[in-house]
Protein backbone atom coordinates (compact mmCIF):
# COMPACT_ATOMS: atom_id res chain seq x y z
CA UNK A 1 0.00 0.00 0.00
CA UNK A 2 1.08 3.16 -0.79
CA UNK A 3 1.29 6.64 -2.87
CA UNK A 4 5.67 6.58 -3.21
CA UNK A 5 7.62 9.33 -4.32
CA UNK A 6 11.56 9.73 -4.46
CA UNK A 7 12.17 13.67 -3.88
CA UNK A 8 15.74 14.61 -4.78
CA UNK A 9 17.60 17.50 -4.38
CA UNK A 10 20.81 18.86 -5.70
CA UNK A 11 22.99 21.55 -4.16
CA UNK A 12 26.44 22.87 -3.80
CA UNK A 13 27.46 19.80 -6.03
CA UNK A 14 25.69 17.31 -3.77
CA UNK A 15 22.69 14.85 -4.36
CA UNK A 16 19.92 14.66 -1.56
CA UNK A 17 17.52 11.71 -2.14
CA UNK A 18 14.59 11.22 0.03
CA UNK A 19 11.75 9.42 0.09
CA UNK A 20 8.02 8.92 1.33
CA UNK A 21 5.67 6.52 1.24
CA UNK A 22 2.26 8.47 0.61
CA UNK A 23 3.63 11.57 -0.65
CA UNK A 24 3.07 11.16 -4.36
CA UNK A 25 -0.14 11.48 -3.90
CA UNK A 26 0.12 15.73 -2.53
CA UNK A 27 3.51 15.85 -4.13
CA UNK A 28 2.30 18.43 -6.90
CA UNK A 29 0.96 20.24 -4.06
CA UNK A 30 3.61 20.28 -1.85
CA UNK A 31 5.71 21.85 -4.84
CA UNK A 32 3.40 24.87 -5.47
CA UNK A 33 4.34 26.86 -2.62
CA UNK A 34 7.93 27.68 -4.69
CA UNK A 35 11.45 26.96 -4.20
CA UNK A 36 12.43 27.49 -0.14
CA UNK A 37 9.25 25.46 1.14
CA UNK A 38 9.35 22.54 -1.50
CA UNK A 39 12.97 22.26 -0.57
CA UNK A 40 11.90 21.71 3.21
CA UNK A 41 9.09 19.48 3.03
CA UNK A 42 11.72 17.29 0.44
CA UNK A 43 14.32 17.03 3.92
CA UNK A 44 11.85 16.05 6.10
CA UNK A 45 10.90 13.64 4.39
CA UNK A 46 13.16 9.70 5.22
CA UNK A 47 16.58 9.65 4.01
CA UNK A 48 17.39 6.77 1.01
CA UNK A 49 20.71 7.58 0.15
CA UNK A 50 21.71 3.75 -0.09
CA UNK A 51 18.77 2.69 -2.35
CA UNK A 52 16.06 3.28 -5.55
CA UNK A 53 12.35 1.99 -4.75
CA UNK A 54 11.07 0.18 -7.34
CA UNK A 55 10.24 2.50 -10.45
CA UNK A 56 7.35 0.62 -11.48
CA UNK A 57 5.58 1.69 -7.59
CA UNK A 58 6.89 5.14 -7.75
CA UNK A 59 3.92 7.34 -8.45
CA UNK A 60 5.87 10.86 -8.10
CA UNK A 61 9.44 12.16 -8.18
CA UNK A 62 10.67 15.88 -7.94
CA UNK A 63 14.39 16.54 -8.96
CA UNK A 64 14.84 19.88 -7.26
CA UNK A 65 18.44 21.19 -9.00
CA UNK A 66 19.26 24.46 -6.53
CA UNK A 67 22.52 24.74 -8.20
CA UNK A 68 20.71 25.32 -11.80
CA UNK A 69 17.64 26.44 -10.22
CA UNK A 70 15.37 23.98 -12.26
CA UNK A 71 12.42 22.10 -11.18
CA UNK A 72 11.67 18.84 -12.92
CA UNK A 73 8.91 16.32 -11.13
CA UNK A 74 6.31 14.05 -12.41
CA UNK A 75 3.36 13.68 -10.33
CA UNK A 76 -0.32 12.49 -10.44
CA UNK A 77 -2.78 14.87 -11.90
CA UNK A 78 -6.44 14.22 -12.14
CA UNK A 79 -6.40 15.18 -15.77
CA UNK A 80 -5.05 17.36 -18.62
CA UNK A 81 -7.03 20.57 -17.55
CA UNK A 82 -5.35 20.09 -13.74
CA UNK A 83 -2.35 19.55 -15.09
CA UNK A 84 -2.66 22.59 -17.07
CA UNK A 85 -3.89 24.57 -14.17
CA UNK A 86 -0.12 23.14 -11.90
CA UNK A 87 2.06 24.25 -14.75
CA UNK A 88 0.74 27.50 -14.77
CA UNK A 89 0.82 28.35 -11.17
CA UNK A 90 4.01 26.93 -10.64
CA UNK A 91 5.61 29.21 -13.28
CA UNK A 92 4.74 31.90 -10.82
CA UNK A 93 5.31 30.53 -7.62
CA UNK A 94 9.04 29.51 -9.09
CA UNK A 95 9.56 32.53 -10.77
CA UNK A 96 13.41 32.74 -11.76
CA UNK A 97 13.62 28.96 -12.07
CA UNK A 98 12.77 26.29 -15.03
CA UNK A 99 10.22 24.22 -13.72
CA UNK A 100 10.21 20.85 -16.54
CA UNK A 101 8.06 18.49 -16.21
CA UNK A 102 9.71 15.02 -16.27
CA UNK A 103 8.56 13.01 -19.16
CA UNK A 104 10.59 10.27 -18.46
CA UNK A 105 9.46 9.78 -15.03
CA UNK A 106 11.27 8.32 -12.06
CA UNK A 107 13.46 6.81 -14.49
CA UNK A 108 14.84 9.45 -16.45
CA UNK A 109 15.41 11.44 -13.31
CA UNK A 110 17.37 8.39 -11.43
CA UNK A 111 19.28 8.35 -14.67
CA UNK A 112 20.39 12.37 -14.27
CA UNK A 113 21.72 11.33 -10.85
CA UNK A 114 23.91 8.71 -12.31
CA UNK A 115 21.51 5.72 -11.21
CA UNK A 116 19.75 3.40 -14.00
CA UNK A 117 16.73 1.89 -12.93
CA UNK A 118 15.96 1.14 -16.51
CA UNK A 119 16.30 -2.54 -16.37
CA UNK A 120 14.46 -5.12 -16.54
CA UNK A 121 11.59 -2.94 -17.40
CA UNK A 122 10.64 -4.18 -21.02
CA UNK A 123 10.22 -7.96 -20.15
CA UNK A 124 8.04 -6.93 -16.89
CA UNK A 125 5.22 -4.70 -18.38
CA UNK A 126 2.56 -5.08 -16.66
CA UNK A 127 -0.40 -4.80 -19.60
CA UNK A 128 -3.93 -4.11 -18.49
CA UNK A 129 -6.95 -4.56 -20.89
CA UNK A 130 -8.97 -1.27 -20.86
CA UNK A 131 -12.27 -3.33 -20.20
CA UNK A 132 -15.17 -5.30 -21.73
CA UNK A 133 -16.31 -3.81 -24.97
CA UNK A 134 -19.49 -2.46 -23.03
CA UNK A 135 -17.18 -0.35 -20.10
CA UNK A 136 -14.39 0.39 -23.11
CA UNK A 137 -12.97 3.48 -21.64
CA UNK A 138 -9.10 4.12 -23.29
CA UNK A 139 -6.36 5.89 -21.73
CA UNK A 140 -4.65 5.87 -25.25
CA UNK A 141 -5.83 7.27 -28.57
CA UNK A 142 -4.98 5.62 -30.77
CA UNK A 143 -4.68 6.13 -34.64
CA UNK A 144 -3.02 3.49 -37.68
CA UNK A 145 -2.45 5.41 -41.55
CA UNK A 146 -2.33 2.74 -44.21
CA UNK A 147 -1.97 3.43 -47.72
CA UNK A 148 -5.33 4.73 -48.47
CA UNK A 149 -7.05 5.15 -45.52
CA UNK A 150 -6.57 6.24 -41.58
CA UNK A 151 -8.35 4.57 -38.75
CA UNK A 152 -8.52 6.73 -35.29
CA UNK A 153 -10.52 4.78 -31.91
CA UNK A 154 -8.51 3.92 -28.41
CA UNK A 155 -6.15 1.01 -27.85
CA UNK A 156 -7.13 -1.96 -25.88
CA UNK A 157 -4.04 -2.26 -23.58
CA UNK A 158 -2.34 -0.52 -21.71
CA UNK A 159 0.45 1.09 -21.31
CA UNK A 160 0.50 2.63 -25.03
CA UNK A 161 4.39 2.10 -25.02
CA UNK A 162 3.53 -2.04 -24.90
CA UNK A 163 2.99 -1.77 -28.32
CA UNK A 164 5.58 -0.38 -29.46
CA UNK A 165 7.93 -2.73 -27.23
CA UNK A 166 6.34 -5.66 -29.38
CA UNK A 167 7.11 -3.97 -33.14
CA UNK A 168 4.59 -3.62 -36.28
CA UNK A 169 3.86 -6.66 -36.91
CA UNK A 170 1.72 -7.00 -34.02
CA UNK A 171 -0.62 -4.55 -35.85
CA UNK A 172 -1.18 -7.43 -38.46
CA UNK A 173 -1.70 -10.38 -35.51
CA UNK A 174 -4.34 -8.71 -33.62
CA UNK A 175 -5.71 -6.08 -35.57
CA UNK A 176 -8.65 -5.51 -32.73
CA UNK A 177 -5.99 -3.12 -30.94
CA UNK A 178 -7.28 -0.52 -32.32
CA UNK A 179 -11.17 -0.25 -30.98
CA UNK A 180 -14.17 2.60 -32.43
CA UNK A 181 -14.49 4.99 -29.87
CA UNK A 182 -18.23 7.28 -30.50
CA UNK A 183 -16.81 9.77 -28.36
CA UNK A 184 -14.23 10.06 -25.77
CA UNK A 185 -15.74 9.93 -21.79
CA UNK A 186 -12.87 11.79 -20.54
CA UNK A 187 -9.58 13.32 -22.29
CA UNK A 188 -7.33 10.10 -23.23
CA UNK A 189 -4.22 10.84 -21.36
CA UNK A 190 -1.48 9.36 -24.44
CA UNK A 191 -1.86 9.33 -27.91
CA UNK A 192 0.11 7.07 -30.32
CA UNK A 193 0.20 7.47 -33.98
CA UNK A 194 1.56 5.06 -36.48
CA UNK A 195 1.81 5.63 -40.00
CA UNK A 196 2.48 2.09 -41.83
CA UNK A 197 3.52 3.59 -45.24
CA UNK A 198 5.55 6.22 -44.40
CA UNK A 199 6.99 4.32 -41.72
CA UNK A 200 6.85 7.17 -39.32
CA UNK A 201 4.93 7.40 -35.59
CA UNK A 202 4.95 9.92 -32.93
CA UNK A 203 3.76 9.95 -29.41
CA UNK A 204 2.47 12.31 -26.26
CA UNK A 205 1.56 11.97 -23.04
CA UNK A 206 0.73 14.11 -20.30
CA UNK A 207 1.87 11.67 -17.77
CA UNK A 208 5.30 10.10 -18.16
CA UNK A 209 6.49 7.06 -20.24
CA UNK A 210 8.62 4.03 -18.55
CA UNK A 211 9.27 1.55 -21.00
CA UNK A 212 10.59 3.63 -23.72
CA UNK A 213 12.68 6.68 -23.54
CA UNK A 214 11.47 10.32 -24.86
CA UNK A 215 14.95 10.88 -25.50
CA UNK A 216 15.37 7.75 -27.34
CA UNK A 217 12.19 7.99 -29.65
CA UNK A 218 14.07 10.41 -32.45
CA UNK A 219 16.91 7.94 -32.68
CA UNK A 220 14.49 4.75 -33.40
CA UNK A 221 13.18 1.89 -32.04
CA UNK A 222 14.75 -1.42 -31.60
CA UNK A 223 11.85 -3.45 -32.77
CA UNK A 224 11.04 -1.16 -35.38
CA UNK A 225 14.27 -1.05 -38.02
CA UNK A 226 13.52 1.51 -40.30
CA UNK A 227 11.38 3.51 -38.90
CA UNK A 228 11.01 7.59 -37.88
CA UNK A 229 9.80 8.33 -34.63
CA UNK A 230 9.01 11.69 -32.64
CA UNK A 231 7.72 12.50 -29.41
CA UNK A 232 5.36 15.29 -29.05
CA UNK A 233 5.70 16.10 -24.96
CA UNK A 234 1.80 16.65 -24.64
CA UNK A 235 1.04 18.17 -27.61
CA UNK A 236 -1.78 16.43 -28.93
CA UNK A 237 -2.33 19.24 -31.67
CA UNK A 238 0.81 17.48 -33.66
CA UNK A 239 -0.92 14.28 -33.60
CA UNK A 240 -4.21 15.91 -34.94
CA UNK A 241 -1.79 17.24 -38.24
CA UNK A 242 -1.04 14.01 -39.01
CA UNK A 243 -4.66 13.45 -39.02
CA UNK A 244 -5.96 16.71 -40.58
CA UNK A 245 -2.95 16.79 -43.20
CA UNK A 246 -4.66 13.53 -45.08
CA UNK A 247 -7.02 12.84 -47.55
CA UNK A 248 -9.45 12.37 -46.55
CA UNK A 249 -8.95 14.48 -43.61
CA UNK A 250 -9.78 13.10 -39.86
CA UNK A 251 -9.55 14.17 -36.53
CA UNK A 252 -8.99 13.09 -33.12
CA UNK A 253 -12.48 14.25 -31.52
CA UNK A 254 -11.39 14.93 -27.93
CA UNK A 255 -12.50 17.22 -25.36
CA UNK A 256 -10.61 20.13 -25.03
CA UNK A 257 -8.49 20.66 -21.93
CA UNK A 258 -10.54 23.29 -19.73
CA UNK A 259 -7.20 25.21 -17.47
CA UNK A 260 -9.98 27.13 -15.80
CA UNK A 261 -12.07 24.24 -14.24
CA UNK A 262 -8.78 22.52 -13.56
CA UNK A 263 -7.32 25.45 -11.08
CA UNK A 264 -10.73 25.46 -9.77
CA UNK A 265 -10.11 21.89 -8.65
CA UNK A 266 -6.24 22.82 -8.03
CA UNK A 267 -7.39 25.49 -5.55
CA UNK A 268 -10.06 23.62 -3.81
CA UNK A 269 -7.37 20.22 -3.59
CA UNK A 270 -4.53 23.05 -1.94
CA UNK A 271 -6.78 24.53 0.88
CA UNK A 272 -7.79 21.42 2.01
CA UNK A 273 -4.79 19.90 2.28
CA UNK A 274 -3.12 22.70 4.32
CA UNK A 275 -6.31 21.12 6.96
CA UNK A 276 -5.03 17.62 6.53
CA UNK A 277 -2.86 16.15 3.88
CA UNK A 278 -3.83 13.36 2.32
CA UNK A 279 -0.63 11.48 3.02
CA UNK A 280 -1.81 11.76 6.78
CA UNK A 281 -5.20 11.10 5.99
CA UNK A 282 -3.69 7.40 4.52
CA UNK A 283 -1.49 6.56 7.08
CA UNK A 284 -4.33 7.83 9.90
CA UNK A 285 -6.82 5.10 8.31
CA UNK A 286 -3.73 1.99 8.05
CA UNK A 287 -3.16 2.53 11.52
CA UNK A 288 -6.59 2.01 12.45
CA UNK A 289 -6.78 -1.05 10.29
CA UNK A 290 -3.52 -2.03 12.51
CA UNK A 291 -5.04 -1.88 15.72
CA UNK A 292 -8.44 -3.49 14.66
CA UNK A 293 -6.35 -6.15 13.36
CA UNK A 294 -4.30 -6.51 16.39
CA UNK A 295 -7.45 -6.45 18.95
CA UNK A 296 -8.76 -8.78 16.94
CA UNK A 297 -6.47 -11.05 17.19
CA UNK A 298 -5.87 -10.19 20.96
CA UNK A 299 -9.25 -11.48 21.93
CA UNK A 300 -8.60 -14.94 20.10
CA UNK A 301 -5.97 -15.37 22.09
CA UNK A 302 -3.28 -14.50 19.65
CA UNK A 303 -0.35 -12.60 19.58
CA UNK A 304 1.31 -9.73 17.14
CA UNK A 305 4.52 -8.50 16.52
CA UNK A 306 4.99 -4.59 15.04
CA UNK A 307 7.62 -4.92 11.59
CA UNK A 308 8.85 -1.70 11.80
CA UNK A 309 9.06 -0.75 7.73
CA UNK A 310 8.75 2.40 5.76
CA UNK A 311 4.47 2.20 5.82
CA UNK A 312 4.56 5.76 7.62
CA UNK A 313 7.19 7.24 5.72
CA UNK A 314 5.78 10.80 4.98
CA UNK A 315 6.11 14.29 7.05
CA UNK A 316 3.54 16.54 6.10
CA UNK A 317 4.78 20.35 5.97
CA UNK A 318 3.10 23.47 7.93
CA UNK A 319 3.17 26.29 5.53
CA UNK A 320 3.22 29.71 7.21
CA UNK A 321 0.21 31.66 6.39
CA UNK A 322 2.11 34.19 4.20
CA UNK A 323 3.36 31.15 2.26
CA UNK A 324 0.15 30.22 1.63
CA UNK A 325 -0.95 33.36 0.62
CA UNK A 326 1.49 33.90 -2.08
CA UNK A 327 0.05 30.43 -3.36
CA UNK A 328 -3.35 32.14 -3.62
CA UNK A 329 -2.35 35.17 -5.18
CA UNK A 330 -0.37 33.14 -7.91
CA UNK A 331 -3.42 31.50 -8.74
CA UNK A 332 -5.61 34.61 -9.35
CA UNK A 333 -2.66 35.57 -11.84
CA UNK A 334 -3.52 32.57 -13.50
CA UNK A 335 -7.07 33.30 -13.24
CA UNK A 336 -6.94 36.40 -14.59
CA UNK A 337 -4.73 35.57 -17.30
CA UNK A 338 -7.17 32.42 -18.40
CA UNK A 339 -10.20 34.71 -18.43
CA UNK A 340 -8.35 37.35 -20.07
CA UNK A 341 -8.02 35.24 -23.34
CA UNK A 342 -11.37 34.06 -23.37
Amino acid sequence: MGSRAHPRVREAGRWERYYTQWGASGLALDLLPGPLPALRHARAQEPSSDWWHDPLWLEGCALIDVDRRVLSFEAPCADASYRAALLAVLAETWAGWGVEWAYDGPVGLAARTGADLREGLMGGSPLRPTGADGEFDPDTVFSVADEDSVRVGGLAVEPAEWLLCQGPALLDRDPDLLRPVESWKRRPRHGLHIDRERRTGGLWTSTHLTWVSADSLPGGLPRWPGWTWEFWGDDAGRHETCLTGRDPARTLGLPAPDPLAGLRRLSADFAEHQQVDGATQLIAMLLSVTETLRGGVAQAGGSTETVVDNATRHRPDDLAQAERTQVYAAMDRVERRLRGHR
